[in-house]
């Protein structure tokens, strides 16, 4: 088939195919832009392709075995440049340009031959190359090829398909490499909460993992891991829980100043609006500063009483102290914290009367400043 008057073909032909393209202008390819109806299907099995560019006197004829092509398995594809003469270099040569899903490939390229040996064309048998599933290295072979890059990322990977807008989400990724199984290549994660509209980078650098917790108010994420050479990976949508925190009744604020007692605290819990799950009870604990007053089962939109019996209150000195309400629905905690003063300034002492008599208990009391001088008061 002579291409010599076109600059670009695509061209579809049925499986174990053997092709042999002559005369192909610069930059033309054997096969480019395939496309398969069915999704992730192989096709073409067997192919056999063998490209050659087209000889000129001056310029150099770039030409492509496949280019921007998918999901062609066991291609035997050889691809070699034009010749050049008067001072011209050689066409280059590549084997797979853009193409993912293309396993057990021989790939054999060869430059053309430029006007002296120094200005021959190159050779890549893998270039530009963003991810090939399925690949083993092992089964190209690429004699006298360049092979640029010589790594690619090889997977995206999330720990799961539905997290809560609160829970942290952890991101995997790789590079395969033909000389290293798992290169340390820099690569940039980003995230988008509008279907791929806009990104928005996480993190940039060799660690293969990163996590993060989701912030949007959007039902699904994407994640995107890119190289330096612009290769990426897209993973497939990670589904958002909004709405997912119980709502505690009242608001943080002072409850006041108390002195012989702590007045009883009643608060409730409930859904959000937007819950995406329909819970209905959780775990509630309450702490008075850092202490533990109890926890147990709460219902949603049941009322509860937090207090503080007398014995408790005795230790609690005068001064500034918190009360903290911490809910948890097995998707995440939500807490009310309140503030109050103690400030007792009244000792009573109570006695008994005489046994055997019935004259009432005797009660003192003094209301004032205590310091460490009255600790002997009897």
């Amino acid at each position: 088939i002579n291409l010599s008057t076109i600059n670009t073909k695509q061209v579809v032909f049925a499986e174990g195919a053997k092709i042999t393209l002559t005369n192909i202008p610069s930059n033309g390819a054997g096969m480019k832009y395939n496309t398969r109806p069915e999704s992730g299907e192989y096709w073409m099995y067997g192919l056999n392709l063998a490209v050659t560019g087209a000889n000129v006197v001056t310029a150099s004829v770039p030409v492509y075995g496949l280019q921007n092509c998918t999901n062609i398995p066991s291609p035997v594809i050889t691809v070699t440049g034009g010749n050049s003469s008067n001072g011209g270099d050689g066409g280059a040569a590549y084997g797979l340009q853009n193409c993912a899903n293309v396993p057990d490939a021989s790939i054999t390229v060869t430059g053309g031959n430029g006007s002296s040996s120094s200005k021959n064309g190159s050779a890549y048998g893998l270039y530009q190359i963003s991810r090939l599933s399925g690949y083993n290295p092992a089964n190209i072979t690429a004699a006298t090829a360049k092979l640029t890059p010589t790594y690619w990322l090889s997977e995206l990977s999330v720990s799961g398909e539905t997290v809560s807008v609160i829970t942290p989400l952890t991101v995997t990724w790789d590079f395969l490499d033909l000389y290293d199984e798992h290169p340390v290549k820099s690569a940039t994660l980003a995230v988008s909460y509008n279907g791929g509209s806009t990104w928005t980078n996480l993190y940039t650098g060799t660690n293969k993992t990163f996590t993060f917790t989701p912030t949007a108010s959007s039902d699904a994420l994407l994640l995107r891991i890119k190289d330096p050479a612009s290769w990426e990976i897209v993973s497939e949508p990670v589904g958002l829980l909004l709405g997912v925190l119980p709502v505690i009744s009242g608001t943080e604020t002072s409850l006041g100043t108390f002195g012989a007692a702590f007045p009883p605290y009643t608060y409730s819990f409930e859904r959000q609006p937007n819950a995406a799950e329909e819970w209905t009870e959780a775990a509630v604990t309450e702490r008075i500063d850092n202490a533990l007053v109890r926890t147990f089962t709460g219902q949603v939109g049941e009322a509860y009483t937090l207090s503080i019996n007398h014995l408790v209150w005795r230790e609690i000195l005068n001064g500034n102290h918190s009360l903290r309400i911490i809910v948890n629905n097995g998707y995440g905690s939500a807490s009310r914290v309140l503030s109050f003063i103690k400030n007792e300034d009244t000792i009573r002492f109570c006695g008994r009367g005489p046994a055997g008599t019935n004259r009432a208990a005797a009660v003192w009391q003094f209301t004032g400043w205590l310091n460490a001088a009255h600790r002997g008061l009897q």
